[in-house]
């Protein structure tokens, strides 16, 4: 499933079971006074009163996640964020990020976690060499009797960057491809928002024709063929592996199926696959199992199978440039002992990574 969400965070308020967005962004009528003259505050009057969706009262200030307009349809943030914290939970390997396009004040998408008891799960993490830690890294507790990092969820702001150490900007610390486009054959690979040279790489993959965005569409969008040429073409022309694929209706087409075919490609590369295929092969040979632990070894969830060829055919110029993992990061992947002639032989490297 889905580690990246691009989320839109903005004040509403419940008018009678129909969530109405907060023009005024949470201040109160003589800030905006202050700020943006006696004219502002009667505009913002007058569309209240028209609409219902301004308050200039400072006090209705729950954050929901929505899109343009919370009367087009909104989530309060505390589902959400609840949800998230419930994944990292039961997910103990896994790094979520959220990108907020934040319509709200820090100190209230703050709060906002804060109140979904997720805020102090939030990591910052560290750039070496221009490079953030690897996954591995990310995950690992601090120390070897914890079960967990509990610290797993980057957190990152378009409005409001850097105004707290763990509120990553997102073009900080992003590079991007531009957003708006009205057909498949529009989709291009030039900088945007974070211009180059930024550790993490957003593809945004997705059509903005007049109306709202058609999952009708979405299913050629989001089609396999699509999506592997718009990814080979990014990495040819950024000469930038994408960190993240932002599409509209992920459960449509073959979004899932591509991302795993690009992962398994950059594990095949790195030297990953041949690792945990020589772990499980030397696992399955030596040691006295029970039928449910040769079930559970049988069932661990593995990357597509492919070929050096096929991985080169996705990375294009970049194929030789992925770093080999570290050995002591392969180390603690799989603590077996050193590849032997029989090991080597019983699993091969073109074993699904």
């Amino acid at each position: 499933g889905a580690r990246f969400f691009m989320l839109d965070a903005y004040y509403g308020y419940d008018d009678n079971g129909l969530v109405r967005t907060n023009l005024a962004g949470g201040v109160h009528e003589d800030q905006i006074r202050a700020e943006h003259g006696a004219d502002a505050v009667h505009e913002l009057n007058r569309l209240g009163a028209l609409t219902g969706a301004a308050d200039t009262s400072g006090k209705k200030q729950d954050v929901y996640f929505c899109h343009d307009f919370c009367e087009l349809g909104a989530v309060k943030a505390d589902d959400i964020l609840t949800n998230v914290r419930q994944f990292l939970e039961t997910n103990l390997t896994d790094v979520v990020i959220l990108d907020v396009e934040d319509y709200v004040k820090p100190k209230d998408l703050k709060q906002a976690l804060v109140d979904a008891d997720l805020f102090d799960r939030v990591y910052t993490p560290k750039q070496e060499d221009g490079h953030w830690p690897t996954l591995l890294k990310m995950i690992q507790p601090k120390h070897k009797k914890d079960a967990e990092n509990p610290r797993r969820l980057i957190v990152m702001s378009e409005k409001h960057p850097d105004v707290y150490k763990w509120l990553l900007g997102t073009y900080t610390v992003s590079q991007e491809t531009p957003y708006t486009y009205q057909a498949v054959s529009q989709f291009g690979c030039k900088p945007n928002r974070g211009k180059t040279g930024k550790p993490f790489f957003i593809v945004n993959h997705w059509l903005r024709p007049d109306g709202p965005p058609d999952p009708v569409e979405a299913a050629h969008v989001n089609s396999s063929k699509v999506l592997t040429k718009r990814l080979s073409d990014c990495i040819v022309q950024r000469k930038a592996l994408p960190t993240a694929l932002a599409v509209d209706f992920t459960a449509i087409g073959d979004l899932y199926k591509t991302v795993n075919t690009f992962n398994a490609a950059i594990a095949k590369q790195s030297g990953v696959t041949t690792t945990i295929s020589r772990a499980i092969g030397f696992i399955r040979k030596n040691e006295k199992l029970t039928p449910e632990e040769i079930r559970e070894i049988t069932d661990v969830h593995r990357l597509p199978k492919i070929t050096e060829a096929e991985a080169r055919t996705l990375l294009g110029p970049l194929a030789d440039s992925i770093p080999p993992a570290p050995a002591k990061d392969l180390k603690q992947i799989a603590d077996v002992p050193p590849p032997t002639t029989t090991t080597t032989t019983a699993v091969p490297e073109s074993a699904p990574g």
